[in-house]
């Protein structure tokens, strides 16, 4: 049963019985029940949001001084992506060479090691 429709009925009891204080006790834990199914909400979505992330990480593999995403996730991503841009959106960010800089058009983030022939050009265009 729903804790709504228990509530009620519960209610139509405690009028029955005629109990002002059992009545003003039974609104106030209701109220208490209210907030921690919010509460239980919350907690849900944030551990949807932690399995999600902890899928994308679990999908990156390291090699050559940066991350790709790893073939067997599903995900067709043959250069290297920013670590940092997929863990925190899933969005496939390619590092690209600005000089002779690797770096993610993105967020900036610059990797130092990564070697030269294994990222796009800056000018590159990726389908």
């Amino acid at each position: 049963m729903e804790i709504p429709k228990l509530f009620n009925s519960l209610m139509q009891a405690i009028k029955l019985a005629g109990s002002l204080d059992v009545e003003l006790k039974a609104i106030e834990f209701y109220r208490e029940v209210e907030k921690l199914q919010d509460e239980l909400t919350d907690v849900k979505k944030e551990r949807d949001e932690y399995k999600e992330l902890y899928a994308r990480k679990q999908a990156l593999i390291f090699r050559n001084g940066a991350w790709y995403i790893d073939p067997k996730s599903g995900i067709d991503a043959k250069h290297p992506i920013c670590n940092r841009c997929y863990e925190r959106t899933g969005d496939i960010s390619y590092i690209a060479m600005y000089g002779k800089v690797a770096r993610c058009p993105h967020c900036d983030k610059v990797f130092p090691r990564l070697k030269v022939t294994c990222t796009i050009r800056s000018t590159q265009k990726l389908i």
